[in-house]
């Protein structure tokens, strides 16, 4: 970062993964009285994200639902922010993935063919896994040594992720992930719109 405008357009990505991750992390909270905290944090969590998509120019509310992320995809993420931490910290119950790195440029659109890079084993069928609000949709892609291209599905819009997977089935575990999550923004589709009256 090297002015106010690259720094607000961090803190836009960084609000959208913290809301990805307390949406990630709701399903493990039992406590009623937690939950309720939770998600009144969650909320200002996304008030804050789309204060800083509009303060970039991106459409404030790109989707209209927040994608959730589980803790292993968090910790892939904000471990490319973290440079040391002391000896004696207790290990993490967290496993990052193999990076996933985007390089078709931000933003994208459905149905644009995007590319990717990974250090990852690429043998076998593979597929680009992306989740955007609640919808996992996987697609075919093409790969050559470490990139990898596919198509942005038509259901992505606003902040979302993108895995490289073993399997299309829609199920992301740690066991089908082989890279990712990569960061994308999706210009979100022009709405249509039926003015006609009908009795």
């Amino acid at each position: 970062m090297t002015d106010p405008k690259s720094f607000v357009a961090l803190a836009s990505v960084v609000e959208g993964v913290g809301v990805s991750a307390y949406l990630g992390a709701a399903a493990g909270i039992t406590s009623k009285a937690y939950l309720t905290a939770a998600g009144a944090i969650l909320v200002t969590e996304a008030l804050h994200q789309s204060a800083t998509r509009n303060a970039v120019g991106e459409i404030p509310m790109a989707n209209i639902l927040a994608t959730p992320l589980g803790l292993n995809a968090v910790y892939s993420i904000a471990s490319q922010f973290i440079v040391s931490c002391p000896a004696d910290n207790i290990p993490l119950p967290v496993k990052a993935y193999t990076a996933l790195v985007e390089n078709s440029g931000n933003p994208t659109a459905p149905g644009a063919t995007v590319s990717f890079s990974t250090k990852a084993a690429m043998e076998g069928t593979k597929y680009v896994t992306f989740l955007s609000g609640l919808d996992i949709v996987a697609v075919p892609c093409t790969m050559r040594a470490w990139m990898i291209e596919a198509v942005v599905p038509m259901q992505a819009s606003g902040q979302s992720y993108a895995f490289v997977t073993s399997s299309n089935d829609g199920n992301l575990t740690d066991s089908s992930i082989i890279a990712g999550p990569a960061i994308l923004e999706v210009t979100p589709s022009s709405p249509t719109f039926d003015l006609s009256i009908k009795a």
